[in-house]
């Protein structure tokens, strides 16, 4: 899905972690590893109260 939302559809997907219980900082090798092997560009913003993650081409 992210692949195809991203790179075929040429959308930006942001994700961020403020509500959540899962903090994404925690998966932030995971999140790099995933989208260097889907050939998509990702920028990771963290702040002191959330981390937010944006997907794009």
């Amino acid at each position: 899905m992210l692949q195809h939302t991203v790179r075929e559809l040429g959308l930006t997907l942001v994700l961020n972690d403020q509500q959540s219980l899962l903090p994404l900082r925690e998966n932030e090798a995971v999140i790099r590893e995933s989208a260097a092997l889907l050939g998509i560009n990702v920028n990771i913003e963290i702040s002191a109260d959330s981390t937010t993650v944006t997907f794009f081409a």
